[in-house]
Formats: C-alpha cells, structure tokens, sequence
C-alpha cells in the first residue's frame, strides 16, 4: 500500500507571512536556499571566523547595536552598517565576501541587512520592509549600456566577475532598463509629482513602444511578486512525493482567504500547477548560472 506524502515544514511553502514589501528579497533568500553553489558558499563566508567570532555573529552585533541607537534616538537610522562595526571589520567582511562567486554576492546586501541567519528559511523570523522615502527624479538608461559601462571597471575585480557580468548582460535586451534617481534634478529639489509625473510619462510610452499589458492595483502587484515563491513551494511539494491532487487535498484542510492562495502552492488546475514548477525550476537554473534576477 502506498504511503500518503506528508506536509514538509510550513516554512518551506507557506509564505503567507512574508511582507508583501520584502516579497523579492524572501525570493531570493529562499531560491539562494535550494541552490547549492550559492548556499554552500554563502554559509560558509558567514561562518568565518573573524577576531574570534564568526563573521555571521559580527552582523547581528552590529545589527543589534543599530536597532539599540535606533530605540534611544527615536529616528530612522540608515541601512548602512559601518558605524556599528569595530574598527577595520567591516571591510575585513566586504574582502571574504569579494572572494566569493558573483552569485554569492548579490545576495551580499540582502543577508548583512535583513538575515545573517542564512540558510534559515526567510519566515523563521519576522521581516517587516519599509518603503523608500528617499524619493528622487528618475533617469532610464539601456542595461546594455548599464553593462557596457561596468565591464570596464570590471578587469580590476576579483576573478571571475568579468565573466559573470558578460553573462549577465546577455540576459537583458535593449528593452530592458536600469531605473536611477536623482533627487536634484535640473539644480533643484524635485518634487513627488514631478517624480510620478516623469516616471508615468516613460512607463506608458514604453508599454505602448513594447505591446505590453500593464497590471494595475497593488493586490495585481502583490499576486505577482509572490508567484516565484509559490512556485518554489509547488516544486517542494513534488520533491516530498505530492502530485497536484494530493498537494490539493492536503492544502485543502487549511483554511485560506483568496488572497493566501496567493503565498501557497494552491492553483486551479494540473498544468497550472506542472507550469509553477517548470517556472521553479527555471529559477533555479538561472540562479546557478548566475542570472539572479526577478
């Protein structure tokens, strides 16, 4: 008689506790998890050991005192760390983490900012995102020229990044676009509207140039960045030996909202759910080869 799957841990497909703000970087966080070039690595760059403790725990002091001069000040403090680093460790973490291989490290920011605890799955703590108050003009250019510009700097990095940035830019056409900001704009201080105004302008020109559907309403939004993570959990599913009926009836039991569907591995139907884990698995390719991009 053939035994019934069971549910792996919740964290490992139930990401309904992820904040809508930090979706992409939980993505990253977990794909960054499946992956083993990118977590073997990466845990073992955290767990370095650096004036007697290991560069992970130098993070989370450095976090703590942050969040302390947070608490007495009363302001929103920026999300730069060097301040709150003894002297000279910081860029002692910055030089193990260059020797690291370029996927590694555009996962760099997102770990020394939200989660030193790598490879813990994202909801095993809560992350709660904050949105950009910097607002600025904003200013579009090609990625092509974006890579243009960058390979030239890069023959003095580290081995392996000149490589990994002409991968990269193979993946973006000239329809692609690196967005930049600059708060003064035309010698003075730019406005929100002016910023909506002029970043409106260039979208819906650009989804008119292209044929593009543009997706409006936050929820729109919010279904579309956790698709990557739903899929992953999909493909979880099938690893623990659940087919889409299975996974269907198990998931059932739960109670969910419309939009929790959104964060768990529930879809309407067997190729939708087939197409999720083709879609996981393509994510996964892209993150070995380097191609971290949602």
């Amino acid at each position: 008689m053939k035994t019934k799957p069971t549910l792996p841990p919740s964290a490992e497909w139930d990401f309904r506790q992820v904040d809508p703000i930090s979706l992409t970087d939980a993505a990253e966080h977990e794909f960054a998890r499946e992956c083993e070039k990118i977590r073997v690595p990466l845990v073992r760059w955290l767990e370095t050991p650096l004036k007697g403790k290991p560069v992970r725990q130098h993070i989370i002091d450095a976090l703590i005192k942050r969040q302390t001069q947070a608490q007495k000040t009363g302001e929103k403090l920026p999300d730069i760390l060097d301040a709150y680093f003894p002297k000279g460790i910081q860029q002692r973490i910055f030089e193990i983490g260059q020797r690291l291989t370029p996927q590694c490290c555009c996962l760099y920011e997102s770990i020394v900012q939200h989660r030193p605890d790598f490879p813990n799955p994202w909801t095993s703590q809560k992350v709660k995102g904050e949105w950009n108050e910097n607002f600025k003009r904003v200013h579009l250019r090609p990625m092509d020229e974006v890579f243009k510009f960058t390979l030239e700097r890069a023959q003095q990095w580290p081995k392996g990044w000149k490589d990994y940035l002409e991968t990269s830019s193979r993946c973006f056409s000239t329809n692609e676009y690196r967005l930049g900001i600059d708060f003064f704009a035309n010698g003075r201080l730019s406005t929100v509207d002016e910023i909506v105004t002029d970043f409106e302008k260039w979208l819906r020109a650009e989804v008119k140039r292209t044929g593009q559907k543009m997706r409006t309403g936050q929820n729109a939004q919010i279904k579309q960045a956790a698709y990557p993570l739903k899929c992953l959990a999909a493909l979880r599913l099938r690893r623990a030996g659940f087919t889409y009926d299975a996974a269907a009836d198990a998931l059932q039991k739960i109670a969910v909202t419309k939009e929790d569907a959104w964060f768990i591995p529930m879809f309407e139907n067997a190729p939708s759910w087939t197409k999720a884990i083709h879609f996981a698995e393509k994510i996964i390719a892209d993150f070995e080869a380097g191609k971290i991009n949602f």
